[in-house]
């Protein structure tokens, strides 16, 4: 079965290859547009000499904002690939967490599904077993307040005659009565 750790290193792993990946591809991608519009990635200047600037002098057409296009576009896909990532490891956590808040309010009937890590079935069969037990505990406490109301109506009904037959005066009041 598989574990969280694994989940979590897979997806670290993919984040990077994506953001290598995009980086690699968009450099590709500026550098081909470099070429295509020329200025500034070895066209020769005036007089068929390479001066390795462009109009401006600073040698490179595009500017530092073109050489930043990569890397946005990087940051930008293992943002996405990363946020998308954590939902899918943290959708079944949070299903659990909705689980334990129903138990919490009464609900001992809900069953934990198990997922499909080990920590999160291992996790899922703790959480089952505790909603048994509060299930069990909470019907013997119920027993056992029916069985004190039960025990304590006898001698309160007793009682209750007793003083009933003192003041409609069946009974004479003495002190052993």
């Amino acid at each position: 079965m598989r574990t969280i750790r694994r989940r979590l290193f897979r997806s670290h792993v993919a984040v990077m290859f994506v953001a290598v990946g995009v980086l690699a591809a968009a450099g590709a991608v500026a550098y081909v547009i470099a070429e295509v519009v020329g200025d500034g990635f070895g066209d020769p200047g005036p007089g068929g000499h390479d001066t390795g600037a462009d109009a401006d002098g600073d040698g490179f057409a595009g500017g530092p904002l073109f050489l930043l296009c990569p890397l946005v576009a990087a940051l930008t896909a293992a943002g996405i690939v990363s946020w998308r990532v954590s939902q899918r490891i943290a959708a079944p956590i949070q299903d659990k967490r909705a689980s334990t808040t129903r138990i919490s309010q009464g609900d001992y009937d809900v069953v934990v599904d198990g997922g499909d890590t080990a920590e999160l079935a291992a996790l899922a069969d703790d959480v089952n077993a505790l909603a048994t037990e509060i299930a069990d505990t909470e019907a013997r406490r119920l027993q056992l307040i029916g069985d004190i109301a039960h025990e304590l109506r006898n001698p309160l009904a007793t009682i209750e005659g007793s003083m009933e037959a003192l003041m409609d005066g069946v009974v004479e009041p003495t002190d052993e009565a």
